[in-house]
């Protein structure tokens, strides 16, 4: 695996020119809240990133302390003890030159960085080592007159933690095209369920070949998003109920948390990032639980708009079978949200309501409602979407489109994705299926898929154009979690069915705490839904109540944020 990137050079200077900017007036160590001015506003900086920040000096003092050069670079494994498969990598030159860096990967071939900047202060990551292996790394210096210099090291790693599940058995490829399947690595919100409701978060990214390539030893919760600034947001903890968190983090490529925002209501399931840094976040209102968008300044750290879905969707009416039992306190369970820039709609979905709604960003008006018709108050029926091509009681009929499947609602999904031209992805978990306790249908009777629709918002009508996962039948049934990614430039999709829930038996269930295993599938967006590369992972007990499963999983052409 070959993959060419810029990235931004990270010098000493840059690295630390906000001391430069900034004067420290004051530090109150109870709170974190650190005022700097320079920057003209107020940032919080808890213990975790003001350790870190004492890392970072403290290499910085380690490296000062001799004359490292390319024949002789400071390298440092795991700099922030967070990822045991990072190493940093610093040495200063006589001559302005760029750097290269090389791994060599299992296969024989060299996994490839380039640096494009010309400087004599270098520091670079070195990312995409393997665990329990001594690595072999080349860097090559490249002078404005061609001339390269080179140096050849090893880097030895640590072995994967004992919860990992073991490749080539419970986490393995089933199948893969490496003929058309495109170079990149599959970062995998992966859990390891434990009873009675514990679990260990084992967030990492593995390549087409089932490797492990990084892993975070640290993060927990549901936040784990790439950012188009070269960094990733972040949580660390967690309450009570698993996956909510009151601080999120902003980490860099050496696992280095840069910095940090404290909500007060919590936070949730997903955040979307706007082109100005802000951040939108599912929160909590305060007569309720997973029923509030938030947007959050990225400078200040304040809450500077707040959407409640109750005011969109009546929270009194009833949630999908077996949700009733929260209809007091987790009505909507908002679970994804997503934001197209071109319609500035924010586009929210919420499980146990089974609907998606968008809402105008700007004026905070209902666009519209997708989702199952039943149990409606009048006021929202103006807003409902109309699905075309209707056909939900005739699975036999040939005439269906193949490519597009049967057009059939989504049933408390996940992970909505706007697309171009009014087109949204959403992954249908299938739950009940119909909001009737009578006509339900059980997990042995139901599927999840990957759909794609097309929204016409004027016309006020949605219309069913691909699908992907209905032949498995309950094989795949996901109860809970999972999620799809559009790859356009690959022409393909990611697709995560990340909470696949058995009994005792093995047999489908809707229990969350019941053996959970997961399997990801990379297709092509065709009518020929062609497999280029799928993974499973699962242990082989069905009769112990854990198992592996991946909220998320996404794909991106290089381990560099």
């Amino acid at each position: 695996m070959s993959i060419i990137i810029k990235l931004r050079q990270y010098t000493k200077q840059r690295e630390r020119r906000w001391v430069n900017s900034m004067v420290w007036m004051l530090v109150l160590s109870g709170v974190g809240l650190l005022l700097l001015v320079g920057t003209g506003y107020a940032q919080q900086a808890d213990e975790v990133v003001l350790k870190h920040r004492g890392i970072y000096d403290e290499v910085t003092t380690a490296y000062q302390k001799d004359r490292y050069t390319l024949e002789r670079p400071f390298v440092r494994v795991n700099p922030f003890g967070n990822n045991p498969l990072v190493a940093e990598v610093r040495f200063a030159s006589t001559r302005n030159v760029k750097v290269s860096v090389f791994v060599k990967e299992l296969n024989g071939g060299y996994s490839r960085t380039d640096y494009k900047e010309f400087v004599k202060q270098h520091r670079y990551p070195i990312l995409g080592l393997y665990p329990a292996k001594t690595n072999e790394i080349t860097l090559v210096a490249t002078d404005r007159n061609g001339r390269n210099f080179r140096k050849e090291l090893t880097i030895k790693t640590d072995a994967l933690p004992s919860d990992y599940p073991a490749i080539g058995s419970e986490l393995k490829v089933l199948q893969r095209d490496q003929t058309k399947l495109r170079s990149g690595y599959y970062f995998i919100m992966l859990v390891k369920r434990k009873l009675p409701m514990g679990a260990v978060f084992l967030y990492s990214a593995i390549d087409s070949t089932g490797q492990v390539r990084w892993i975070n030893t640290e993060l927990k919760g549901h936040f784990f998003k790439r950012t188009q600034y070269g960094t990733m947001l972040v949580s660390l903890e967690n309450t009570a109920n698993l996956y909510h968190t009151d601080t999120i983090y902003e980490m860099d490529d050496y696992g280095q948390y840069l910095r940090s925002w404290k909500i007060p209501d919590l936070v949730h399931h997903e955040v979307y990032v706007l082109s100005n840094r802000n951040m939108l976040l599912l929160s909590n209102s305060k007569e309720y639980i997973e029923d509030t968008i938030i947007e959050l300044d990225y400078k200040t750290g304040k809450v500077i708009k707040e959407w409640n879905v109750g005011d969109y969707v009546p929270a009194t009416r009833d949630p999908l079978p077996g949700y009733t039992h929260v209809r007091n306190k987790d009505w909507a369970h908002l679970n994804s949200l997503d934001y197209d820039e071109s319609t500035d709609l924010i586009l929210v979905s919420s499980r146990n309501q089974s609907v998606i709604a968008a809402i105008n960003k700007t004026t905070g008006k209902l666009a519209w409602l997708s989702g199952p018709h039943e149990n409606w108050e009048d006021q929202q029926r103006p807003y409902l979407l109309k699905l075309l091509n209707t056909n939900l009681n005739n699975n036999n009929n040939n005439n269906i489109n193949s490519t597009a499947g049967i057009p059939e609602w989504h049933w408390g999904q996940h992970c909505i994705r706007a697309l171009p031209n009014g087109r949204i992805l959403v992954f249908d978990n299938g739950r009940s299926r119909s909001f009737s306790f009578a006509k339900k249908r059980y997990a042995f009777q139901t599927y999840s898929r990957a759909v794609e629709y097309v929204v016409n918002a004027k016309n006020k009508t949605i219309e069913q154009v691909w699908e992907f996962g209905r032949k498995f039948g309950h094989e795949l049934y996901s109860s809970y979690v999972s999620g799809i990614q559009s790859l356009p430039a690959a022409g393909t999709l990611l697709i995560n069915f990340g909470g696949i829930t058995k009994d005792y038996l093995g047999n489908p269930v809707d229990d969350a705490a019941s053996y959970n295993s997961a399997r990801i599938f990379e297709v092509t967006k065709d009518s020929n839904k062609k497999v280029l590369l799928e993974v499973s992972i699962r242990s082989g007990d069905y009769t112990k109540r854990y198992g592996f499963r991946v909220y998320r999983a996404v794909k991106h052409p290089t381990l560099h944020f």
